[in-house]
């Protein structure tokens, strides 16, 4: 017959139920700060997206007003152009009336 030389210490009732309420409590804090960085993880994401689409929007208003800008300018551009073909066919008109 095998006789061990080990002693099996014996564990009390209440060290059982205290290492079970320590774990618990570890796990609750643990899960409760995991809440926490996800709360402001979640709330930096938000800012984050936030920033972005204003800076998004704030690219998209001057790139339109840059873009009506120059459509406003070639409209003037094209309109002085076809003032001056007037004035040139006018003027000419006048220089040649006389020779005709």
């Amino acid at each position: 017959m095998f006789i061990s030389n080990f002693h099996i210490p014996v564990i009390s009732n209440r060290k059982i139920k205290d290492n079970k309420q320590h774990t618990i409590d570890e796990g609750k804090k643990v899960n409760d700060q995991l809440k926490a960085f996800q709360d402001t993880y979640l709330k930096m994401m938000a800012d984050l997206t936030d920033e972005l689409n204003t800076r998004v929007k704030e690219e998209t208003d001057y790139m339109e007003a840059e873009r009506v800008r120059g459509h406003d300018r070639m409209a003037h551009l094209e309109h002085m152009l076809k003032q001056e073909r007037e004035d040139r066919i006018e003027s000419l008109e006048s220089q040649l009336t006389p020779v005709r």
